[in-house]
């Protein structure tokens, strides 16, 4: 799948430069590009940033949304041509760019740590309060529990929500307490439907872009609208 896309994708660069006011006045699922990310990046900043190409380009994108330590996988198979992923080796063939780190913080209701939680909050709170993870494959929220109070995964009641939105409704009906990034949750911090469980502590996640190796005009405009957004929404 891998090598088809690439000769697709080179096939219609050529047809652009032999017919370029053609190939940039209609949409062809020969200009679709596959891109895998994580599910925060989708709910906040990758969008407002591919917008102006997929417009400009007339170009169709088909996002294959997994965790964010997953994503590198799908390039690796060869389903996608390029992924926003926190893992920072290099796969053979492709070049990786650091786009910036998310702050995730614990966060939850008032009403939700004052059922669970003392003040200041004791490490045992955390093996009886339920947390609120994405999926199977979320470990941020025992990764925060390992790094800061030294539990181990297991060790701990969860909630597992396959949905950003549902996610979020999870935490604000008081429901437990998850991991979130805080350009995703800083209005529903500031309005004080959500608190930060402990404000001193945090992960701070890298997101690297990596992509085929390719003489592609194509594939250096994504990676440089990416670049130039990314530097603006993301911690640097």
């Amino acid at each position: 799948m891998g090598y088809y896309q690439q000769m697709n994708l080179l096939q219609h660069e050529l047809l652009e430069d032999i017919d370029p006011e053609g190939s940039k006045t209609r949409y062809s699922n020969q200009n679709k590009v596959r891109i895998a990310l994580n599910s925060d990046s989708l709910d906040t900043w990758f969008l407002k940033a591919i917008t102006p190409l997929i417009r400009s380009q007339h170009l169709l994108v088909d996002l294959k949304v997994d965790d964010q330590d997953a994503t590198h996988e799908l390039l690796k198979n060869g389903e996608v041509i390029g992924c926003v992923s926190s893992v920072t080796s290099n796969l053979q063939g492709c070049q990786s760019l650091l786009l910036g780190h998310m702050a995730y913080y614990p966060v939850c209701t008032q009403a939700f740590k004052e059922q669970y939680f003392s003040d200041p909050v004791d490490v045992d709170e955390f093996r009886y309060a339920p947390a609120v993870e994405f999926n199977y494959k979320d470990q941020l929220q025992s990764r925060y529990l390992k790094q800061f109070w030294g539990i181990e995964a297991g060790q701990y009641p969860s909630h597992e929500i396959p949905s950003s939105k549902g996610f979020l409704n999870f935490l604000t009906l008081g429901l437990g307490w998850g991991m979130a990034p805080d350009i995703q949750v800083a209005d529903l911090l500031k309005r004080g439907t959500l608190i930060k469980l402990t404000p001193d502590q945090h992960l701070k996640i890298p997101l690297y872009w990596h992509v085929w190796n390719l003489k592609s005009s194509l594939i250096k405009q994504i990676t440089n609208t990416l670049a130039k957004f990314a530097h603006k929404a993301l911690h640097q």
